[in-house]
């Protein structure tokens, strides 16, 4: 559930600040490319800040105290 918390919102945001930067100043790129880019960005996103929200790291910081 931790995942919904913090990396979901992220990478819905990135996607949606993706989207809107590609489709304003590139206009060239082809619409499915835009999307593959958008969705590849948010995954990614996601997957960066699932790693950096972990809850573990707290946890064994606190332990040690």
């Amino acid at each position: 559930m931790r995942f919904f918390k913090y990396s979901f919102p992220i990478a819905v945001l990135v996607g949606t600040i993706a989207w809107i930067m590609i489709g304003s100043n590139y206009e060239e790129v082809a619409y499915d490319m835009r999307v593959y880019i958008t969705i590849a960005a948010a995954i990614f996103s996601g997957l960066i800040s699932s790693v950096l929200f972990r809850k573990e790291k707290e946890e064994q910081i606190d332990e040690k105290k």
